[in-house]
């Protein structure tokens, strides 16, 4: 049987971005359940230019993101979208098809941390899960309820931040963590 973890992660976070990369070269081995969770739900929609101390917070991070995962693409974005639609547009492709999700789930984040698209736009949504084989009629009220449990379970835990890879044993892995490491806790060896 596959080791199972569960991860905490948001679309605007550039570690969470990383470690979604770095699971997919897993995906045969484990099995892993994706919870989307707003950790910044006053960013706007549509994603605006970052203010200048956003703009710092961005640059810091993509530069350190680079020496961390220096195999991974990534761009500096003009900012930070809100994230809500979405998790919701993942939480209503999983329930059609978890694997047409999984795949919908990884090019929101390229689409964002590489080509710098606003994933918070719904015609962008709906236009990419038809691309990518889901249905584009997906009603995003519908999945308030599981968006808001994934939430709730977050903010209970104390973990405070993204990302958060939580092994079935109850250890938890923070942040974007170097190759080694991360394949060591998949492992259970740490």
């Amino acid at each position: 049987m596959k080791p199972s973890f569960k991860v905490y992660s948001d679309f605007n976070c550039p570690f969470c971005y990383g470690l979604n990369e770095r699971l997919l070269k897993h995906k045969n081995e484990i099995i892993v359940q994706w919870k989307g969770v707003q950790h910044a739900p006053q960013l706007s929609i549509p994603l605006a230019e970052a203010s200048p101390a956003l703009a710092y917070e961005l640059e810091r991070e993509v530069s350190l993101f680079a020496n961390i995962a220096p195999e991974i693409p990534i761009q500096l974005p003009i900012g930070k979208p809100n994230t809500a639609l979405a998790i919701l547009a993942v939480s209503a492709t999983m329930v059609e098809s978890p694997e047409k999700a999984e795949t919908f789930k990884n090019r929101l984040y390229r689409d964002f941390w590489v080509m710098g698209i606003d994933i918070s736009n719904e015609h962008y949504l709906r236009k990419t899960a038809k691309e990518e084989g889901l249905s584009d009629q997906f009603r995003f009220n519908d999945q308030k309820e599981s968006s808001k449990q994934w939430h709730t379970e977050w903010f209970q835990s104390g973990l405070g931040s993204v990302p958060a890879l939580i092994r079935s044993d109850g250890k938890i892995l923070m942040g974007l963590a170097g190759e080694r490491e991360l394949n060591e806790f998949l492992a259970g060896t740490s």
